[in-house]
């Protein structure tokens, strides 16, 4: 039997349990509530009380409406579905699904697989909606507005492919990150584009690859600090490499190959051009056509630049290098530079090698072939120098018979200058030897021939042992003789021929000092003085010798006017002979002897002719004649004329007086026939005792006051 219904006595009245009274549990299988609600208490329920509409009701709000069509919440904005850790598993919509947001502003609707946001609907991701996704005005795009954009596939060797129309009616790949290969493909004939006009292209076509630029400059730049470019192409063995890079580390093009130029294409460098490398198909230049100067530069330290060419054996050699590995620099301005020609490498000059220089390994050469070797300074002065011990410069030229030979050099071994050759200098060019023109100087002036000194002493030196000085001159007939000469040997001076000093009137004092100091024989020009002969040490003051016997009937000392007028003294044998010769006739000679000092008071003095007494070489006096005229004679006195004129022995207040206290003495007159004896003016005769012996007097009158003659014996005095 079923069991009865239990149902209030009216609609809406009575209850199970009451508001603090709880039925613990109740199991129903289905609950009709009609209008009214069910819940836990009036703010948290269900609502039933609208037909076709049930209403959830939580904290005493409405929150959630259920139609027959739709559930959705009672306000807008006013529910979520799902909470935090409050999520649903799952969420199924069928088939043509629409999800619409705010009333449809941005609507998702589902179709065939499909999910389509309508036109300028934005999918965006992201709190700031960073990253949005959209199509409008049939175009489609994908923003990022913070941060990177990131588009990756995970799939292994997946690839990343970007298609478009093929401007035919389909699709084809663009390009592709190709995953596989790790690389971003673009297939053939497909270009990466740039520019508003797609000026510039790259890509590959075929076999090549193709980078073109339509406006503008093409400019790669690398902005990476200190990044490079590098440039690799097929290394010729399967592989690629480096075939030059821009090395921005170190800031300079880096070419790791070779590279080419093709016949007159020219490596050019500078702005306008100025240096050009190139080769025309014939030769190569480097050329500079521009500003400035040309350099050629090694900067390595302790490296050399060469300079190489042909060596005329199919091979190359180095013909000169600039030698940085010897340069030195001692840290001031002073800096030692080579450039060094290998031995037998010529330097040059002329359209037929002209003037060379070499080094042939053992020489140095500086040698002319053709016209003048000509070597000027226009500033400075020119050195030669040699830096070889012991090495000589020599300078050689033409020897007149197709040859060469050594004129003279600069001998490092001896120290010397050799000459081999005469030196010829033309007249009035001057030889100077010291530090100016005030030295040494021998000139020819076309007439005559000076060699003069202007400071210090002029010293000429012999070192050959035994050697000699000898000084030559024309000897009036067109050949040279000796003059004189400084004998070594003998040391003595020599003269072959006579001497002269001083010019008539314009002469000057002569002096000869002797061994002893303090000796000499001085001829004074000048000053009142004649010849002034000084020995205060020796016996001898003046020694005057005939070695010749030829010259026994001369003078051997002549003092006088000239050859016809002068006192000589002869010694031949056991001869000495005082001379006095005047060649006059018509005038009486006078031969005088003076004695004379400044005390004119003192008249006390003498001459006094001395011979030997033959006792050790003791002397006496022969005759005395003092300055008041006397005579004193131990002998006989002759008086002789020596040539015609006069011969006075006797002149004034004198006498002549003959032998002492008991002596004997005689006077012996002897006259030339034409020459009278005299006794003038008040003169006498005194002897005792003593005789006078007069020869050769006149045998008659000779008309002539005063004079001595014989007649028969008898000697008379001439009345004139």
């Amino acid at each position: 039997m079923a069991t009865p219904n239990i149902v209030p006595r009216a609609d809406s009245e009575g209850g199970l349990g009451t508001a603090s009274k709880y039925w613990a549990s109740a199991y129903i299988d289905l609950i009709y509530v009609g209008a009214g609600k069910v819940g836990r208490d009036a703010d948290n329920l269900i609502d039933f009380s609208t037909d076709n509409n049930i209403t959830f009701r939580i904290n005493n709000n409405n929150e959630l409406t259920l139609d027959s069509g739709q559930l959705y919440p009672v306000t807008n904005n006013g529910l979520a579905l799902g909470a935090a850790g409050y999520g649903f598993s799952d969420l199924y919509l069928a088939n043509g699904a629409v999800i619409k947001f705010d009333n449809g502003n941005v609507t998702l609707t589902h179709s065939s697989n499909t999910l389509t946001l309508a036109d300028s609907d934005v999918l965006a991701l992201g709190t700031s909606s960073d990253l949005q996704l959209f199509h409008e005005s049939g175009n489609s795009f994908i923003q990022n507005f913070i941060g990177d954009l990131t588009i990756r596939n995970f799939n292994d060797d997946a690839d990343i492919i970007f298609q478009s129309d093929d401007g035919s009616g389909g699709i084809e790949t663009y390009f592709f990150l190709d995953g596989d290969n790790g690389v971003v493909n673009f297939p053939d004939d497909k270009r990466l584009t740039f520019g508003t006009d797609r000026d510039l292209f790259l890509y590959h076509q075929g076999l090549e690859g193709i980078l073109k630029n339509y406006t503008g400059q093409l400019t790669f730049s690398q902005e990476a600090n200190d990044g490079d470019m590098v440039f690799k192409s097929d290394d010729g063995s399967g592989g690629t490499t480096e075939y030059f890079r821009v090395d921005g580390g170190i800031t300079k093009t880096v070419f790791v190959r070779d590279t080419k130029h093709e016949d007159s294409k020219k490596a050019l460098f500078g702005d306008q051009d100025d240096l050009q490398i190139y080769h025309d198909s014939n030769h190569s230049y480097i050329a500079q056509s521009g500003t400035g100067d040309l350099y050629i530069q090694q900067s390595v330290d302790d490296r050399d630049i060469y300079f190489q060419s042909d060596n005329g054996a199919g091979g190359v050699a180095n013909y000169f290098y600039l030698d940085g590995s010897s340069a030195l620099h001692d840290g001031s301005a002073t800096t030692a530079l080579y450039t060094n020609w290998p031995d037998n490498s010529y330097i040059s000059l002329g359209g037929s090698h002209d003037l060379q220089l070499v080094h042939t390994g053992v020489n140095s050469v500086i040698q002319s072939l053709v016209g003048k070797l000509q070597i000027t300074s226009h500033s400075d002065d020119i050195e030669f120098i040699q830096f070889g011990n012991d090495k000589d410069i020599n300078f050689s030229s033409d020897d007149g018979s197709g040859g060469t030979t050594t004129y003279f050099k600069l001998d490092g071994g001896l120290g010397y200058t050799v000459a081999k050759k005469q030196f010829l200098l033309d007249d009035n060019v001057q030889l100077s030897v010291g530090t100016s023109e005030h030295g040494i100087n021998m000139i020819h002036d076309g007439s005559n021939s000076t060699m003069s000194n202007a400071i210090g002493n002029l010293t000429i030196i012999n070192y050959q042992n035994d050697g000699d000085i000898i000084f030559k001159s024309d000897n009036g007939t067109g050949s040279e003789a000796e003059y004189f000469r400084l004998d070594g040997s003998d040391v003595k001076t020599i003269f072959s021929k006579p001497i002269e000093v001083g010019v008539d009137d314009t002469g000057h004092d002569v002096k000869f000092f002797g061994a002893t100091s303090g000796a000499s024989w001085k001829y004074g020009g000048t000053g009142g003085d004649g010849v002034l002969l000084t020995h205060p040490t020796g016996t001898t003051g003046l020694e005057i010798y005939t070695i010749s016997g030829g010259l026994a009937t001369v003078p051997q000392l002549k003092i006088g006017r000239s050859t016809e007028q002068y006192w000589g003294v002869q010694c031949v044998d056991l001869d000495a002979n005082i001379i006095h010769r005047q060649d006059e006739t018509s005038e009486a000679m006078r031969t005088n002897f003076q004695q004379w000092d400044s005390n004119t008071s003192d008249t006390t003095g003498s001459w006094n002719f001395q011979h030997g007494n033959g006792s050790g070489g003791s002397l006496v006096n022969a005759v005395t004649i003092t300055q008041a005229g006397n005579i004193t004679a131990q002998g006989t006195i002759t008086a002789t004329s020596y040539k015609a004129g006069s011969a006075t022995i006797l002149q004034g207040d004198a006498d002549v007086i003959l032998g002492s206290s008991g002596g004997t003495g005689t006077i012996s007159l002897t006259t030339h026939s034409s020459v009278p004896f005299k006794i003038e003016n008040d003169d006498s005769i005194s002897m005792s005792p003593a005789k006078i012996v007069m020869t050769n007097l006149p045998t008659s009158d000779p008309t002539n006051a005063g004079q001595l003659w014989n007649d028969s014996g008898t000697l008379k005095i001439s009345a004139g």
